[in-house]
């Protein structure tokens, strides 16, 4: 069942500017392995707030935008881009919006005996928030949910359980403590990668990233790979060659206009970057995803 075509259950909050949502499973069998009943991404509004003394089903919230609070079982913790908590059955929570604005997040709500095992084993299970290191892979396996819950093939409901799993072990993987997310370290790494995600478009190298963050070029590199496990100039890599695709696969720019927008202007540097991120060639890339669109009618 798709977004679409289902009427919202009532747990699905008012207090939301823009959502976007995907229902699969509103009546679960809580004795399969992993069910995922719904989730979404929302724009909350100002006045956003959720007070509960439980859930029906366990849920995975992740923040995007703006600055919020979650009471947890009692505790209370500051929560901003990048940070992941859960709650679910017989757990109380609050959560607020703090900002003067939207505050964005991605939600999925689950159930199942293997994604309580697999939940037990990461550290939102400590019912405290954790801040990730690398935010924009948690944001992208939200969005692949998102697309398959909402495709309504009849593979949607299994490959959104393998998605789920996949966000848990991706969380584990990448979550910093709420206690070490107030280090001076962890704030820094945080503003730099913040600055290159937003102006990777524009960005010619790692020294100008650490430049602008007035900080030792050496030392970001230092943060990155304590933090995230990869250094400036590969997420910065990441960025650009993900745009690229995406513009090629769009847009009818050739290579040498696309590698102008990314910010490479050697268009057999290009090339090659691009080969070595996604393994073909910029033109094959092309041929590809083009024959795609045709075959799909695009």
């Amino acid at each position: 069942m798709t977004a679409e075509k289902a009427s919202k259950p009532s747990f699905i909050s008012t207090q939301v500017l823009d959502g976007r949502y995907y229902f699969l499973d509103l009546s679960p069998d809580e004795r399969q392995d992993i069910v995922v009943v719904c989730g979404g991404r929302e724009d909350c509004a100002p006045d956003y707030a959720i007070d509960r003394p439980g859930f029906q089903y366990y849920t995975i919230e992740c923040m995007c935008t703006g600055q919020g609070e979650v009471t947890l079982n009692g505790r209370t913790f500051a929560i901003g881009p990048g940070s992941v908590f859960y709650y679910g059955p017989d757990i109380p929570h609050r959560i607020l919006n703090r900002s003067s604005h939207a505050m964005a997040k991605y939600f999925v709500n689950f159930v199942g005996r293997r994604a309580v095992e697999i939940l037990k084993g990461s550290p939102l299970y400590k019912l405290e928030p954790g801040w990730v290191a690398n935010p924009t892979r948690i944001y992208e396996t939200f969005e692949q949910l998102q697309y398959s819950g909402t495709t309504g093939s009849e593979y949607s409901r299994r490959i959104c359980a393998v998605l789920l799993e996949l966000l848990i072990l991706r969380i584990s993987e990448q979550t910093i403590s709420h206690q070490h997310a107030d280090s001076q370290a962890w704030q820094t790494y945080q503003a730099c990668r913040q600055f290159i995600e937003a102006n990777f478009l524009t960005i010619r190298s790692v020294e100008e990233s650490a430049a602008h963050c007035h900080i030792d070029p050496a030392y970001m590199c230092r943060l990155f790979q304590r933090f995230s496990k990869q250094t400036p100039y590969q997420l910065l890599v990441r960025l650009k060659m993900g745009r690229a695709a995406e513009l090629l696969a769009s847009s009818d720019l050739l290579v040498k206009q696309v590698a102008g927008v990314i910010g490479l202007n050697d268009p057999y540097h290009f090339s090659k970057v691009f080969k070595k991120i996604h393994g073909v060639s910029p033109r094959a890339f092309i041929k590809r995803t083009h024959r795609h669109r045709r075959s799909a009618g695009g």
